[in-house]
């Protein structure tokens, strides 16, 4: 569910697998594969797809800084998830 949408801006929660689910990189190619999902359906939801932040508190800050800072190395991750068009 979008929410903030009245103040310019909108929160996506994202689900991602737990380490108890799935071997490690699971929980990563979900927020990732969430990203490219937002971004190939932004203009449905009239957001703008070039100003994407991530917010994480605990296990979520930890996934917003490894999505950050592998920003365009998907050799290990399954980029078929979500839209490939956006690897």
């Amino acid at each position: 569910m979008l929410q903030g949408l009245n103040h310019g801006y909108a929160v996506v929660p994202v689900d991602y697998l737990l380490s108890g689910e799935a071997k490690f990189s699971a929980a990563i190619t979900d927020v990732k594969a969430a990203i490219r999902f937002i971004k190939v359906n932004a203009a449905q939801y009239n957001l703008n797809p070039d100003k994407i932040a991530l917010w994480g508190t605990s296990r979520g800050g930890n996934l917003a800084a490894l999505a950050g800072t592998t920003s365009g190395t998907n050799n290990r991750y399954d980029i078929s998830l979500g839209n490939a068009k956006f690897g």
